[in-house]
């Protein structure tokens, strides 16, 4: 991640005197792709799930240097992901069945190279470089229900640092002198690790609570490991050495944020 940052320092540096800088403003939504199975499910998997459909805004500052068709772009956006099913079985009877729903929302350092084309009446940009989130909120509702009952569980979950590959391409048009407008095509290629987990509610039909139902710190709270020679309290693996009083641990897996975006905005020069 350090070396990312160096990156971009020089980039920006080396590119000091531009002759323009610009400044964008940009929406759209984005359309999950490369799905992946819940491995940590408390029940088998019937689907495969991506955290990648959403919405998105972004600000985003433009260096363009003088007398060449490259020019350097970073920004932030914000990513609004759709709540989706990561997991579900269905039960005997078609009002039995088991739900696992995930929403991810983060916010993300983008930064891209890109170099222009100008066609007669249009620009056509092609770009590529990295997107890193900085802060996310990733959450999970676990809803099991039968003909006579029923339990719903919220869990917070955090994630490794992780840095994903975005490029794509850009055509706009001059409105005025100064303003442009584009359309933004692009895809974003990013996994994240899920680092650990903690259940913050719980309720059913029984009216039982957190405390009941989650007693011991063991069975609330989760910490994945990437190393399997760290994976140590776990009742399963070391039923000798396992302590309720303390994080559950177990191996991280991998969820899929990748996406394909179409976004709308306009660039402002000066």
């Amino acid at each position: 991640m350090r070396h990312i940052f160096l990156l971009i320092l020089l980039l920006t540096n080396s590119l000091l005197h531009a002759q323009k800088y610009g400044l964008s403003l940009e929406a759209g939504q984005s359309f999950g792709i490369l799905s992946k199975d819940l491995t940590d499910a408390a029940f088998p998997s019937q689907t495969s799930y991506t955290l990648g459909s959403g919405q998105s805004q972004a600000l985003s500052f433009y260096i363009f240097p003088d007398s060449s068709n490259w020019y350097f772009s970073s920004g932030l956006e914000w990513y609004r992901g759709a709540q989706t099913i990561a997991a579900y079985k269905q039960g005997n009877d078609s009002l039995s069945y088991s739900s696992n729903a995930r929403t991810l929302s983060s916010l993300r350092l983008q930064a891209q190279l890109a170099y222009r084309f100008d066609l007669k009446y249009l620009k056509l940009d092609i770009r590529a470089g990295v997107v890193l989130p900085l802060i996310s909120n990733n959450s999970e509702e676990q809803y099991v229900r039968d003909s006579n009952a029923f339990a719903s569980t919220t869990v917070d979950l955090k994630n490794y640092t992780s840095v994903g590959f975005k490029g794509g391409l850009t055509i706009s048009k001059q409105l005025v002198k100064g303003i442009e407008f584009f359309v933004n095509s692009d895809i974003v290629l990013l996994n994240t690790q899920v680092k650990s987990s903690k259940v913050k509610s719980y309720y059913d039909s029984d009216n039982r609570t957190l405390e009941t139902e989650y007693p011991d710190v063991a069975y609330r709270e989760i910490q994945y490991r990437k190393d399997p020679t760290l994976v140590r309290n776990n009742e399963s693996v070391l039923p000798a050495l396992f302590k309720k009083n303390q994080a559950t641990d177990k191996l991280t897996y991998t969820q899929s944020v990748c996406s394909i975006n179409l976004k709308l905005g306009f660039l402002f020069l000066f």
